[in-house]
């Protein structure tokens, strides 16, 4: 077929020019094949003015975020510059311009236009429709003011609502979602099964170094804030826990790119490698887990212990677009609910420290000792289970030191339906575990009362139970 298909192209040649000109021809349509099908880097470039629009925006982000999407976001992007950010667009499938008050008298914002335009981008167009605030403005007059290169795109594309409240945006959601999809097709199970390879080729260089670390910790007493301590959670947190959130991550872009298969599908196949019965990542992990966790036990203070942690994947938008919205008031409201109800005895009024990330750790101090000593000797470490929360390393940390506890230490909650690549400790089930309310029922914190009546307060951090500045 190539050949008679280059043979009516090129005409009538002599038999050895013909098929000099056929090898050329076909050399060349396969780079260009090759170069079309090069993948990307993220799904989505996301310009906008960010005096208009910076809050909405962000919030449009994590909604794309958590759908599985990539997008390259100024806010969260290292490097802002010029060339920067002609590479991000270069690297992205789809440039999507938030349509806004000023947005085409940004200077910033018309360049990035011009860019994709020349580069041939795929662009979308999403707007806020609530013409009566300060900051928007109406779809025909965008279409007036957009530059000459982007009017007829525009009139032909149209604009997709987003609103800021929360139910009104899975419409809009749903829409974007339907376009990117038309084009960002993940792979499916079976072809996300072949990067197995490149994670075990990852894995032994991992395990390599990480072997050098960890395993010198084995037997030897360690002073706290050592250099072989803090260097062997960091191996961890950086080689081994990195690996898996970026492989969960992209599980989650190729769900959400092919809707034909459940994230269960893509669930076992991550599985499959952490199982890998000539690797074993799952269960070497587990030892480099246990002999940390047992170094940190030997070395950690009353000041590192808590009655709860508090482990969540982060704070994710409300409904007017802030980031730290629904899991900040969560979180703050279960911190307050534990300090009026959770006292050591019934006659102290000595309250149980509770450990929230953004309330404990002080700028300049060590993460890894702060937080994951935490994890390793408080009572309870709570741990507040989605799609999101093995996508982060510094999670899995927690998740790990926290399930080598058992059953007694890991208590777990559900935000959602989540699947789970990594097992639950031993005598805990999917069906076990309680949605996210559950944490703040009178049940839960009358048996959370009942087992810190008898602890003595003494033998914990220092906790004042003075509401924090928020």
């Amino acid at each position: 077929v190539e050949e008679a298909f280059c043979r009516k192209v090129l005409g009538s040649h002599s038999s050895r020019r013909e098929s000099v000109a056929i090898r050329e021809f076909t050399t060349t349509l396969g780079r260009s094949f090759k170069k079309l099908m090069k993948p990307y880097k993220y799904h989505v470039f996301i310009s906008y003015e960010q005096n208009d629009a910076s809050d909405v925006v962000m919030g449009l982000y994590f909604l794309l975020l958590d759908r599985g999407y990539k997008c390259w976001y100024q806010n969260q992007e290292d490097e802002i510059t010029e060339k920067a950010t002609s590479a991000g667009i270069q690297d992205s499938q789809f440039f999507l311009l938030f349509l806004s008050k000023d947005v085409f008298t940004n200077k910033v914002v018309l360049y990035e236009i011009e860019t994709a335009v020349r580069l041939k981008k795929r662009i979308l167009f999403v707007h806020h429709p609530d013409v009566n605030t300060e900051n928007q403005c109406t779809f025909v007059s965008f279409i007036e003011y957009a530059p000459a290169s982007l009017k007829d795109t525009l009139i032909t594309n149209g604009s997709i609502s987003f609103h800021r409240r929360k139910h009104d945006q899975i419409a809009a959601l749903n829409e974007l979602s339907k376009r990117l999809n038309d084009v960002v097709i993940g792979s499916s199970p079976g072809e996300f099964l072949r990067e197995i390879g490149n994670w075990n080729s990852s894995w032994k260089r991992i395990r390599a170094e990480c072997e050098k670390v960890i395993l010198k910790l084995s037997g030897k007493a360690i002073e706290k804030e050592s250099v072989p301590l803090v260097k062997a959670l960091n191996t961890l947190i950086n080689g081994p826990m990195q690996l898996i959130a970026d492989i969960w991550k992209d599980a989650l872009i190729h769900s959400a790119g092919n809707q034909k298969f459940p994230l269960e599908d893509y669930e076992s196949v991550v599985s499959a490698f952490l199982c890998n019965g000539e690797f074993k990542p799952l269960a070497t992990i587990e030892e480099w887990v246990a002999i940390v966790d047992k170094v940190i036990k030997s070395v950690a203070t009353r000041d590192h212990r808590y009655g709860i942690f508090l482990s969540h994947h982060g704070f994710e938008e409300d409904e007017w677009g802030r980031q730290d919205g629904i899991m900040k008031v969560y979180m703050d409201g279960l911190v307050d609910r534990y300090r009026d109800s959770l006292t050591f005895g019934k006659t102290t009024d000595k309250i149980v420290p509770v450990f929230l990330d953004k309330h404990e750790l002080i700028p300049g101090n060590s993460q890894a000792e702060k937080m994951l000593f935490a994890v390793s000797v408080s009572d309870k470490v709570m741990v507040f289970l989605n799609n999101k929360f093995f996508t982060r390393k510094w999670c899995l940390m927690e998740y790990f030191l926290a399930r080598n506890r058992g059953i007694d230490a890991f208590v777990p909650f559900k935000i959602g339906e989540p699947c789970l690549p990594i097992p639950l400790p031993d005598g805990i089930t999917y069906g076990t575990i309680a949605a996210e309310s559950q944490a703040t029922k009178p049940g839960v914190v009358k048996r959370l009362q009942e087992y810190f009546a008898n602890k003595n307060p003494n033998d914990y951090a220092n906790y004042s139970g003075v509401a924090f500045n928020r």
